[in-house]
């Protein structure tokens, strides 16, 4: 009985449908605040262990091609990676907002790839604040929003819908 009742639950959660709300610009200008922050800070860290170690093995001074390696790997590697894998970054988690595709689900490894490169655009995170819809030119161009993050739960979403 319990089995064909986690069954049923799983088919109408299927039939639920989300409806997202766009993020605030103060929002997204936190997040951005805080993944420039954070990335910097983490780049720098790895960065800085590399060095250290490089130091040690060849007794030089000079900045190891670890180090640069790093720097070069590590920024673009917070952005893709978390975007990808959990559609949210850490200024994303602190502020609750997560980035979506088009059709509301998580985006594509090209997606966050594109998110990333567009970034590099002059002027993209100024778009973002004079922009109507709150895009910037790095989530229309890769087809993704930032949208305030929904607990789920499809049963109180449900409930909501049946009572409106």
């Amino acid at each position: 009985m319990l089995q064909q009742s986690q069954d049923n639950l799983l088919r109408a959660d299927e039939l639920v449908e989300y409806q997202y709300e766009p993020a605030s610009k103060a929002s997204r200008f936190v997040n951005n605040f805080i993944d420039r922050i954070v990335a910097i800070f983490v780049t720098l860290t790895l960065g800085g262990m590399f060095s250290y170690v490089g130091r040690l093995f060849s007794g030089s001074e000079q900045i190891s091609g670890l180090t640069v390696l790093a720097g070069v790997l590590v920024f673009p590697a917070y952005y893709i990676i978390l975007e990808w894998k959990l559609g949210k970054t850490v200024g994303k988690m602190i502020t609750k907002t997560r980035v979506i595709n088009d059709d509301g689900g998580p985006i594509s490894l090209g997606q966050a790839i594109g998110r990333f490169l567009c970034r590099f655009i002059p002027f993209d995170s100024w778009v973002v604040l004079f922009s109507s819809s709150g895009r910037g030119l790095h989530d229309s161009i890769a087809d993704t929003w930032v949208v305030n993050d929904l607990p789920y739960n499809p049963l109180q979403v449900a409930a909501q819908q049946e009572s409106t």
